[in-house]
């Protein structure tokens, strides 16, 4: 259907005698972030499972992630410019640190007055929006510095097998402990997850490669504009970079329909919610550890244009269904596409960004494609508020089949051949 972009080269002997589980600096880094990750997962879960049932509303409960994610919008482009100028690994620290402070607010306010305010939940959000736009514009480019670049493809699926599954048992695990504990110990018990994240990175940085810091300071709109820039005059960035940015729109409002589908529609609990909001993990999980075999046999176009394909099929049965094992299934196959999307992606602008702007590059990427999420929050809450979550179920179906059509012509497009990414374990 598609003419072919690239074929990955063949697996070299040497990349099979390498695995990157025999990297122990990784392994340390690898290990805290997945447990990082399950806080992260765990608290995501409980902070809008708090706010709904505190409002009622699916209106709210999309409006507080849009406002959560301005901040991480703002400052993610000083945030690349930053990750340019100074310590990738410090960046790192300060944000984990920043996060770990900010969600003990929510327990404090418990333990104090025996309730948690709307508003303090809103700015919650926020907040840690704001550390993580830190966090993530210094993580990205900080990867090639502790791993070769002859292992980053293997490394990525590392870090999205362990970011998959904590997001697995995060959200399962965020609706037992809720029953069982409350949400104050809930969160209480994901900063423990930070201090650990901290931890392993003061650990790995003793082995990070040198990082190449500009010896003269110019404008910070001048060096936001040249990580603009290098996105834009790269076809194959700029051009997933818009299939990213259609597919954030969609996903978020299927979530924020499907958590008020499960608790106000089926009127589930919190811990049978959990379980089933984490099939998308599940597929994920699934999803990172077949990718090496995906990657093998076909070229990343291929690749990509059989995920949109595919990620039709989630919001349809969605919408058809309220059987409990298919709303698992559906929202699995729907994890999968998109981890195999994410690590195809990541590794190829990994691969093909200039250390020496590596920062600016990405988050100005990460603005392209995330950019829409807000807007996909406030249109499934409106949407599922006021029409029932099959509506937003449809207006996701819509926008991936528009993506996949817009597909057979920007494929065409893409004059620019991408970089052979090496594979390893």
């Amino acid at each position: 259907m598609l003419a072919i972009l690239h074929t990955f080269p063949p697996r070299k002997k040497e990349a099979l005698m390498t695995s990157i589980w025999k990297d122990r600096m990784f392994i340390w880094f690898a290990s805290g972030q997945t447990l990082a990750q399950f806080g992260a997962a765990i608290a995501m879960f409980a902070i809008p499972w708090m706010l709904l049932q505190k409002t009622g509303s699916a209106a709210s409960t999309g409006l507080a992630f849009a406002v959560g994610f301005i901040p991480y919008l703002s400052l993610s482009l000083p945030a690349g410019v930053w990750a340019d100028r100074f310590s990738r690994s410090k960046m790192m620290i300060a944000a984990d640190l920043g996060r770990l402070l900010t969600m003990t607010a929510l327990p404090v306010s418990i333990a104090l007055t025996g309730d948690t305010p709307v508003i303090l939940l809103f700015v919650v959000q926020a907040v840690l929006s704001a550390f993580a736009a830190i966090f993530d514009a210094a993580y990205g480019a900080y990867l090639p510095q502790i791993v070769p670049v002859d292992k980053l493809s293997g490394a990525n699926s590392a870090l999205q097998s362990g970011s998959s599954l904590s997001q697995v048992l995060g959200p399962a695990l965020g609706g037992t402990l809720l029953a069982w504990l409350g949400g104050s110990q809930v969160l209480l018990l994901t900063t423990v997850t930070y201090l650990i994240s901290v931890a392993t990175i003061l650990k790995v940085r003793r082995t990070e490669s040198p990082q190449t810091v500009p010896t003269t300071k110019r404008r910070l709109r001048k060096e936001i504009g040249e990580g603009f820039a290098y996105v834009w005059n790269h076809k194959l960035i700029r051009t997933t970079g818009i299939f990213s940015m259609l597919a954030n729109l969609a996903i978020p409002a299927t979530s924020v329909a499907l958590l008020f589908k499960l608790q106000k529609e089926l009127v589930l609990n919190s811990d049978v919610t959990g379980w089933i909001m984490a099939g998308w993990s599940a597929g994920a999980v699934i999803g990172s550890i077949v990718y090496g075999q995906i990657k093998k046999r076909l070229t990343m176009k291929q690749i990509l244009a059989g995920v949109l394909l595919f990620m039709l099929v989630p919001p349809l049965v969605l919408t058809a269904t309220s059987n409990l094992i298919l709303l698992v299934s559906a929202f699995a196959l729907s994890g999968l596409t998109v981890s195999v999307w994410n690590i195809t992606l990541i590794t190829m602008r990994q691969t093909v960004i200039p250390p020496e702007i590596m920062g600016r590059a990405l988050t100005s990427i990460r603005i392209v494609a995330w950019c829409s999420l807000p807007i996909g929050n406030v249109i499934g809450g409106g949407l599922a508020q006021g029409y029932g979550s099959s509506a937003v179920f449809v207006f996701d179906a819509s926008v991936r089949l528009f993506m996949l059509v817009l597909s057979l012509y920007l494929f065409r497009q893409m004059g620019q051949a991408a970089p052979s990414l090496a594979i390893s374990k």
